[in-house]
Order: C-alpha cells, then sequence, then structure tokens
C-alpha cells in the first residue's frame, strides 16, 4: 500500500522514487570542483543507491534501473580525477540479501559494509573481512520510516541490526558551536543506544545531528 510518497510492503518501507540523472550532473560538478580545489589529494564519490533499488517485488523493479543511472550519471560527469566508487554494483551483486532497514531510511550495517568494498576497491585497498571483526546485534529497532508513516504493519515488523566492530583502537573528536576550536572527544560507537534511537549506535548518530 501507499503512504504518500512512500510504499510499504510486508511492514517494509521504501521511497517510491530512484534518483535523477539531470541532478546527478550538478552533484558530480561539486565533486569536481573539490578535486580541483584540492589537487594534492584523491578526492571519491561514493554515494549509496535507495532502498527503493532492492524492492522484492517484480513490479517495481524499475527502481533498480533508476537508481543505477543517477549513480552512473555521477561517474560520468566527474572530472579533475576525482574518483567514482561504485556502491550501486556492490549492492546490487548481494541483492538477495536485505540490505536496508525496513523501519527506517538508512542501510543495514552489511549494506553499509558493502559500500565500505566499493570504496576500497576504488581507493586500492583490501577491504577487512567481517569475520575479521567483532559482531554485535541490536533488536527491536523502530526507526524514521515509522515515525514518518505511523503506520501499524511497519511498527509490527521491527528490525534487527547486526554490526561490526573493527579490532583497532579508535579515536572521535566533534566539533559543534558549542565546542572549543579543539572539539571535544566523543565515540565512535554508542553502545548504550537502543530502541528508536538504535542507529545512533555509531557516531552518536542521531545525538550530534
Amino acid at each position: 500500500k501507499y503512504t504518500g510518497s512512500m510504499l510499504i510492503i510486508d511492514g517494509c518501507v521504501y521511497p517510491m522514487g530512484g534518483g535523477s540523472p539531470a541532478m546527478s550532473k550538478y552533484f558530480a560538478e561539486m565533486v569536481s570542483e573539490y578535486a580541483n580545489a584540492f589537487p594534492e589529494m584523491r578526492v571519491f564519490s561514493a554515494v549509496a543507491p535507495l532502498s527503493s533499488a532492492f524492492i522484492p517485488v517484480e513490479k517495481y523493479k524499475q527502481y533498480n534501473g533508476q537508481n543505477k543511472r543517477a549513480l552512473l550519471a555521477i561517474k560520468n560527469n566527474l572530472k579533475n580525477g576525482a574518483f567514482f566508487c561504485d556502491v550501486f554494483n556492490e549492492l546490487n551483486q548481494h541483492a538477495n540479501t536485505k540490505l536496508y532497514f525496513g523501519t527506517d531510511h538508512h542501510w543495514k550495517p552489511i549494506g553499509a559494509y558493502y559500500g565500505y568494498v566499493a570504496f576500497c576497491k576504488a581507493a586500492g585497498f583490501e577491504p577487512v573481512p567481517t569475520d575479521k571483526m567483532t559482531k554485535k546485534v541490536k533488536y527491536n529497532f523502530v526507526g524514521t520510516m515509522y515515525q514518518h508513516t505511523q503506520d501499524p504493519t511497519v511498527k509490527a515488523h521491527p528490525d534487527t541490526m547486526g554490526y561490526w566492530i573493527p579490532k583497532v583502537q579508535t579515536e572521535a573528536v566533534k566539533f559543534s558551536p558549542y565546542d572549543s576550536e579543539r572539539g571535544s572527544k566523543t565515540k565512535v560507537f554508542y553502545e548504550s543506544s537502543a530502541g528508536g534511537n538504535t542507529y545512533s549506535t555509531f557516531l552518536g548518530h542521531f545525538i550530534l545531528s
């Protein structure tokens, strides 16, 4: 069923759209300006498709192609040596895996991992396998898509979030209008985040925004 511009299938919410190749040109021009301004650095574009690319119903397969065209338009318009990370292709190879949350607008950590793999391929890095990291799981996540639709079938299908913590030491600093010029220490993972705030596990996502 439809809720405004959203499609709800088995309690999972998908946007009805897949980006615009025409608008992608302007994004590519912005990235290219950064590449021109910082010639001593490598500048990458790693844009993710929308979850509409992976709607598990044949009737809506056109959104897969629309997402692909929108992202390829970025690639085709990049200049000044900017690098393109083919996130769509990497995720599309794993389309049988649930890559996005059903109750939230973010991709799941496994989707983000494949985005990371796409970046590594473009940058010439070897991605760290998930079995070399520590896996944790959080349950009963009902996120932003439920808040947007208020649909009871979405609430009845909470998400489970499996995520991986790299076995490395980390240090994070956040900057806000209330911090000094040096910023203030924060954490990469907020383990206490739960419920509707589960996605803020990552860098206190909602807390800092």
